[in-house]
Formats: structure tokens, sequence, C-alpha cells
């Protein structure tokens, strides 16, 4: 089974998801054929995710481009539909403002056809191994000089050949965090800490433009030129407008997704998937061999993030993504992440003391206030009334 399949409800929501193996899906979308994109001859396809087909294509300059094209027959609702592409909408021209996006070249619709598309920049290739490493029958040899040459060919470093045609290759896939965490089994702790406070900054950037992501998993994690970027953003939605549960299990909060600290809670279990090299269902369980791990003071150092930022309690989670940022740089410095929360919980302590030792000396305060009144108040009424009978005494003895 995919372990990054998305809830049933993702597929009734809008949710992203790789499971191109699912027969749900595959019956869902292999009926359609291939879209004209305005100014893009799509190759062939690279990939199916919810509702929609991801293409390899080529623009009007030679550029290669990667295609989705989400149809409208695949949703259970029309609402839907018309959601996932508002939230497309809204997050197309932030996609270029920041690094840590995948960047949305253009947006499209066809209501004739049913569906809309965007075209995205293309992803760096999926590292291969040389058994799986082939050369297509349909490829020239993009080295030979002369007709009869030797059919040998540069590979890069991520199993594709260096200067190879692609179009005619079915060598590439992107490369997802996900491929690396197959790979590799985990990463070490520096590249752990790199890709965290990247996407933590790029969450930060989300947030503060009122969208919320609701599926971040390593399937959902590409890298570009080597950088990791938040890609599938199907469910990229408006903050406010965000009450389908939608995502994938192990990712989402108890509380459900919909909020910026349910994407902290959804980056935590990544970082906690690629460093401890468990699966996320076994948070918060470290492995027992940890201790013999040359790196194992720092994995405690960045566990201590990960139980903040994973926390059941929402309140208890770091208030935003700056704040997770700040912890992952601030261990990457070689400084102690467990020292300062320590510190932290303590001036915590303190001042909830300090708060409540302030309410006993207020009210023991107003009770004293309230005392020396009633005192007052009292006395008054004692003058008042002794005033108010001597007049009687007077009038008293004059009769007599």
């Amino acid at each position: 089974m995919n372990p990054d399949a998305p809830l049933p409800a993702a597929r009734l929501f809008g949710g992203s998801s790789d499971t191109a193996d699912s027969p749900t899906l595959q019956n869902s979308i292999a009926p359609f054929l291939p879209l004209a994109i305005p100014d893009h001859e799509l190759i062939r396809l690279i990939g199916r995710g919810s509702y929609g087909q991801v293409w390899l294509a080529k623009n009007a300059v030679g550029t290669l481009r990667a295609i989705k094209v989400v149809y409208r027959a695949t949703f259970e609702k029309a609402e839907h539909f018309e959601r996932e592409f508002k939230g497309l909408q809204k997050f197309e021209p932030i996609s270029r403002s920041h690094d840590g996006f995948v960047d949305i070249l253009q947006l499209g619709r066809n209501d004739e056809a049913g569906c809309f598309y965007y075209v995205m920049e293309l992803a760096d290739g999926a590292e291969m191994t040389k058994s799986e490493f082939r050369i297509p029958k349909e490829a020239q040899n993009p080295n030979s000089e002369a007709a009869g040459a030797p059919e040998t060919i540069r590979v890069s470093g991520f199993g594709l050949p260096s200067s190879f045609d692609i179009r005619h290759s079915d060598l590439y896939t992107p490369r997802t965090l996900r491929d690396d965490l197959r790979a590799r089994g985990h990463l070490p702790l520096t590249e752990c800490l790199s890709i965290g406070a990247k996407l933590a900054v790029a969450l930060e950037h989300l947030h503060a433009q009122g969208l919320v992501h609701r599926d971040i998993k390593p399937s959902n994690i590409i890298f570009v030129n080597g950088e990791p970027k938040l890609a599938d953003i199907g469910l990229v939605t408006a903050i406010d407008e965000a009450r389908s549960l939608v995502g994938t299990v192990g990712y989402i909060p108890p509380e459900g997704p919909g909020a910026a600290q349910a994407d902290i809670y959804s980056l935590g279990k990544v970082l906690y998937e690629i460093a401890i090299g468990k699966d996320r269902q076994d948070f918060p369980q470290l492995p027992p061999d940890l201790q013999t791990q040359p790196d194992h003071t720092g994995l405690l150092e960045l566990n201590e993030i990960l139980l903040k930022a994973c926390h059941h309690d929402p309140r208890q989670r770091y208030t935003n993504a700056a704040a997770m940022q700040g912890d992952l740089d601030r261990l990457r410095g070689g400084k102690s992440v467990r020292r300062a929360h320590q510190v932290e919980r303590r001036w915590s302590a303190v001042r909830r003391g300090a708060t409540w030792a302030g309410y006993a000396v207020f009210v023991v305060t107003l009770i004293g206030f309230a005392s020396r009144v009633t005192r007052k108040t009292s006395t008054r009424e004692l003058a008042r009334r002794r005033n108010t009978s001597r007049p009687r005494l007077r009038r008293t003895r004059i009769l007599r």
C-alpha cells in the first residue's frame, strides 16, 4: 500500500495522491485523452494524482515543463472542482514569490473539455541505480559522432543521460522526498535540518498570505536544482475556507487540517520520517539503536522540535512556522534546543506563578478596600443616627 495514500475523504474534496496503481483512480482517469494545452506539446504521461494526470510537456521555445490536468468528471460534486480551482487561483501568483514553492507558470481552464490545467517547472529526475538504467530503443545516442558508434550514454547524478533528449525516453520520473527516503532509508541530520528549515520558511510565507497547504508529505515535496519545494498544491485553500476533512492519514493532526498549526504538524511528521527512518504512524517512537548512531545527540535535539511540532494539543505546538524554523536554525548553529525549551518552560512556570500571585494580591487588596469602605460607611451611618437622635432628646426635655 502506498504510504502516502490519502484519506477517502480526500478523494471527495480534491485531495492529492500519487497512487497511480489505485484501480479507482486509474478507472476514473484512464478514459480521458490528452488535452490540447495552448503553447505546449504534451509528450507523455509521467504521473497521476487525485482527479488528474501529470504530463511531461514542451513549451513553444522548447523548455520542458510539467502540466497537471484536473477533470471535473472525477469529482463527486462540481462545487468541489470549483473549490480546487479557486485555491489554485489564489496560490498561482504566490507560487513565484518564494523559492520554497513549485512555480505555477500558467493556469488555464477548458470548460468544454470539463477540466482545468496548470503548467509547472519541471522537477529534477529521480535517482536510479545502474540496474534500472536502460537505453530506450527509440532514443538516439547523443554522444555518437559517427554512424555506427557504440551506444554509450553519459549518466548524470540522477540517472538521466547528459544532453539526453528526455522527450524520447521513458527514464524520467520527478524526484520527490519520498524517493530519497525510499532509496536511503533515512537522511543525514544536517540534510534533514536544511530541508526542514527551508520548508518552514515557505510555510510561514504561505500562511502569511492567508493560505494553508493541507497535504504536506514526502511525495508532495519535490526537488528543483537540488532545492526542496512544496508541490501538489491541489488542496491549498484560504484558512477561513478550509472546512473539508482532507489530507493523508498520519500527517493530519487530531483536530483535523485547515489551520496553520496543522501544516506545522504535518511538516514535523515528515521530518520524523526522514530523520528517524520510521513510519509517521510510529511517532513518537525512537529506534532502539539510537544511542549507537554517530549523530544521536543531534537526533535527540531534533526530537525535541518534533515533539513540540507534533504535540496532540495544538496549544502546545509552535504558534507559527517561523518559530519552528527558528529552532531548526538554532540546532543547525550548534545550539541546544532542549536547553532552550527547558528555560522557556521554567519562565512560563514563573510567569504563571507570578500571575496567580498577582491575582491573589489583587483579591486581597480588593477585599481590604471593600472592608475599609464598609467600615467607613458603617461609621458614617452610626454618626448620622446619633446626630438624628439628639434633637429628639432636646424636644423631649423641653416638653417636660
